[in-house]
Order: structure tokens, then sequence, then C-alpha cells
């Protein structure tokens, strides 16, 4: 399932990066992060839906900044500054 949806990615992380994403992908997918939600926190079904799509999207954009950029050189290659980092 993982594989299907994070597939198109493969070949923007390669494969190092893109087994990491799966990886941190699955645990939000486990039954471990539902409870945390519904038992500790008290999240209501849509609640830990929402949640673990805001997880979802933070791994997946922290996966693209991570990624090497193309058009960089070798000895440019690596992290992408974050915004944060960009605007100082």
């Amino acid at each position: 399932m993982l594989h299907r949806a994070a597939g198109p990615l493969a070949a923007t992380l390669g494969s190092e990066a893109y087994e990491r994403l799966l990886k941190a992908l699955s645990l939000i997918y486990g039954i471990e992060s539902y409870v945390v939600l519904r038992d500790i926190w008290g999240a209501s079904y849509r609640e830990v839906e929402s949640v673990a799509r805001f997880m979802l999207e933070a791994l997946i954009e922290s996966a693209l900044r991570q990624a090497p950029h193309p058009a960089l050189s070798p000895k440019g290659r690596g992290r992408n500054p974050s915004p944060s980092r960009s605007r100082r």
C-alpha cells in the first residue's frame, strides 16, 4: 500500500531516502499511533485522520526538501536549506 502511494517519489528521493520515507510512513499507519491518539489524547476518529494527514504531509515535505536537486553540481548536493534558513 505504501509503495503504491509513495512510488512516484522513488526516483526523486533515491533508494535510501525512499526507504526511510516508507518506514516513517508506516509508523503513521500502525496501530500504535491510533491507540495513542484515541486512548491517551481522546481524539475522535476524524481528528486521528487529520493528525495522520498532517504527519504524512510533513514527512513528504521533509523528504523532498532533503532530496538532491538535479540542477545542483555534485558539490552542492544534499539538504536544501529550509525556508527559515534561507531568509536569514
